[in-house]
């Protein structure tokens, strides 16, 4: 027995699960009974992501998929089916999410050899740059939200909606993060503290007044949290593209264009347009680098360009002559 056996071996937990053992182990059996409970702090969103994969990848292959099923061919025949529907960012994402399976069953002592990354192909993403709402095309969302009919959780949808739109717009918080926030944690007339943050540090919001006073139409300290929401998670989305739609803002349907990211984007380049510095933190990121790349719309944090210094050429004829 190897080194790396004999520590698999003896860390390595003895698990009995439904889908059988070694490479025939269902995959989504490996994810759930051994994958995710060995890492810590992992969200409910992320866990769905990852079951999500398992999932698209077992209907790539017809049947449940199983350990067995990790190799380089059948990884990328998945990836270029996948490829044909969404973006080079999201086929990387599955791409990282099953070798990562692969690698986590190696360690196991559950598959016979590690990944060859090289040898499942990266794709080079999209580079165009990020594209934010307009401060105009906001307004304009806000005024159709307010005008919203129905309920959501027993709070009138113009209400819940309107005061969602102008918090996402004024703190750029994420979406998943903001519809866990607790009513215990906003402070009236000040912000609100978001705890469940991407990179796990909690970040204070400060919220003007015309924000605070939208939150408190809905009555927060009613309930537990801020912006409750009783249906699963896909369909606020569904929800939100029927609003930003009817209310006349660009929407497009291609993938990775996340709705409420796009808002997200519009406050941080806004941030940027003032000062580069407010922009990183409002965003939480530890590099600006990774602000300017996948946030800033350069059409709203516009910069000096050559444009802007480079003197006109003088010339003897106008550009209209023959």
């Amino acid at each position: 027995m190897s080194k790396r056996e004999q520590c698999v071996s003896a860390y390595s937990p003895v698990v009995e699960v439904p889908g059988g053992t070694g490479m025939d182990m269902l995959l989504s059996d490996f994810v759930n009974t051994l994958y995710l409970p060995s890492r810590v702090e992992v969200s409910e969103g992320y866990a769905e992501v990852l079951n999500i994969c398992v999932r698209k990848f077992s209907a790539h292959l017809g049947r449940d998929a199983k350990l067995s099923d990790l190799t380089e061919q059948a990884i990328c025949g998945y990836l270029t089916e996948y490829r044909k529907q969404w973006s080079a960012r999201s086929t990387n994402n599955q791409r990282t999410s099953l070798i990562t399976f692969w690698l986590a069953a190696w360690d196991y002592g559950l598959l016979p050899a590690a990944p060859r990354s090289r040898r499942i192909r990266k794709l080079k993403a999209n580079t165009d740059p990020p594209v934010a709402w307009t401060v105009e095309q906001v307004g304009q969302l806000f005024s159709h939200a307010d005008q919203l009919k129905g309920d959501v959780a027993g709070i009138r949808a113009g209400l819940w909606w309107g005061a969602l739109f102008r918090t996402i717009y004024w703190s750029g918080c994420r979406i998943g993060a903001m519809l866990q926030a607790e009513s215990s944690c906003y402070s009236r007339g000040e912000g609100v503290l978001i705890r469940n943050q991407k990179n796990k540090t909690p970040q204070w919001y400060t919220l003007p007044a015309s924000c605070c006073e939208a939150i408190d139409a809905t009555k927060p300290w009613n309930r537990k949290l801020i912006f409750p929401y009783k249906k699963c998670r896909h369909t606020i989305f569904v929800e939100a593209r029927r609003i930003i739609e009817t209310a006349g803002l660009p929407c497009p349907r291609s993938k990775g264009m996340g709705l409420f990211h796009r808002m997200r984007r519009t406050n941080i380049s806004y941030c940027a347009a003032a000062d580069p510095a407010i922009a990183q933190r409002q965003a939480g990121h530890s590099s600006y680098a990774t602000t300017l790349k996948h946030y800033i719309d350069p059409r709203i944090a516009r910069g000096r360009t050559a444009a802007d210094v480079l003197p006109e050429p003088l010339t003897s004829q106008g550009p209209d002559a023959a």
